[in-house]
């Protein structure tokens, strides 16, 4: 049986990549995540396997992650965390909501996905969790 794993922040950049490259391998089985309908297409022409998610969103965290299952046969070897942006700026040039908006992206979000996984890898035995972040230099 294939590895599923779930990577969100598909769209563009290493999220893309990383899920492209995956998918070549035989041994596992990727799902790319994203948030609006003309990057599902744009990924699905790819060959890959998309589902909406928007961390934002509790019950699209819900959905994509029962989806997943779904698809899977309840089984999930990986979540790779890729999801997630920088709040450029001057600390008092941001605003409480522009960065309210940036940790529930960054961080609740993910942390909720996160929760709708584990109960599933304690079950297996196994499961691997990649939280993932980069720098961006101006």
């Amino acid at each position: 049986m294939r590895k599923p794993i779930l990577i969100t922040g598909a769209s563009t950049g290493i999220g893309y990549f990383c899920a492209k490259e995956l998918s070549k391998n035989s041994n596992y089985q990727v799902f790319a995540t994203v948030r609006n309908e003309k990057d599902l297409k744009r990924l699905k022409k790819d060959g890959l396997n998309v589902l909406m998610l928007d961390l934002n969103s509790s019950d699209s965290i819900k959905k994509c992650a029962k989806e997943f299952l779904e698809k899977t046969d309840g089984k999930i070897y990986a979540l790779f965390n890729n999801a997630g942006y920088g709040q450029p700026g001057a600390v008092e040039d941001i605003s409480d909501e522009a960065l309210k908006k940036q940790f529930q992206t960054n961080f609740f979000g993910l942390h909720q996905l996160i929760r709708e996984f584990l109960p599933v890898m304690r079950e297996q035995g196994y499961g691997r969790i990649v939280n993932h972040s980069s720098v961006l230099v101006l």
